[in-house]
């Protein structure tokens, strides 16, 4: 009978030594979680370097840390670190494959880093997970420009446009990518809208300036163009928003 109690007695204290083993886990769970929200904190802050930091500290925590993972390779993207936030990011993915966020800014991060067949598949994915997100279309319409296949980049600008009129930045694109077509008229139209949600920014002007001279260098063979004066207005124009 000693024995049997022995016997219990010793099991119960290791079982009790496996809990206290066991134990820090959820502390370190929590420690982690205290280091993400401490680097959302610095974020909205703007204070990029502790953001990034705290997220470091929480992934070292918890290496399966998904939204510490996310928002680690969007600040590295916010600083241009392209290859970082692509590492980040990809991990993210492997974690939550069906993130369309992650997949969105990774597409975008690989366009950056000029790999853009992985891009466009990333984007291309996430569009089927969330197919009316403005910025997926926009970083598709990019990657297709950047390639040269202006067709497709058209097609997504334009939809972009339709998901958010007010946001200059497809307007941009979109004018920028139908002068490489020959919808003259169109890049007019998309880039006149650009400049009256975003007069002050002296690149859409010369940008529109460059539409109008080289349709003027066109017209010079006999097209109907625009006059010198319109032209010398838009440059004007570039000239006071700089």
């Amino acid at each position: 009978m000693q024995r049997r109690t022995a016997a219990l007695t010793l099991s119960t204290l290791g079982l009790a030594l496996g809990l206290v083993l066991a134990a820090p886990r959820p502390a370190r769970a929590d420690e982690a979680a205290g280091h993400y929200t401490l680097a959302l904190q610095y974020k909205r802050e703007g204070k990029l370097p502790d953001a990034i930091a705290e997220c470091q500290k929480a992934i070292q925590m918890r290496p399966d840390y998904a939204a510490a993972h996310f928002t680690l390779g969007n600040l590295y993207r916010g600083e241009g670190d392209y290859a970082r936030a692509a590492g980040e990011l990809e991990k993210t993915v492997k974690l939550q494959p069906k993130d369309a966020a992650a997949r969105s800014n990774l597409g975008a991060a690989y366009v950056r880093l000029k790999r853009l067949d992985d891009g466009i598949r990333e984007l291309e994915t996430a569009l089927d997970l969330k197919p009316d997100d403005y910025e997926t279309r926009v970083s598709l319409g990019f990657a297709y420009k950047q390639k040269g296949d202006y067709k497709h980049a058209i097609e997504h600008l334009q939809k972009a446009t339709e998901v958010k009129p007010d946001a200059a930045e497809a307007w941009t694109n979109l004018g920028i990518a139908k002068s490489k077509t020959d919808d003259r008229d169109g890049a007019i139209t998309a880039l006149r809208k650009a400049i009256t949600l975003r007069p002050e920014d002296a690149d859409l002007h010369f940008d529109l300036a460059v539409v109008f001279r080289r349709g003027r260098k066109v017209a010079e063979k006999g097209i109907k163009d625009s006059s010198p004066e319109e032209v010398t207005g838009l440059i004007t124009g570039a000239i006071h928003a700089a």
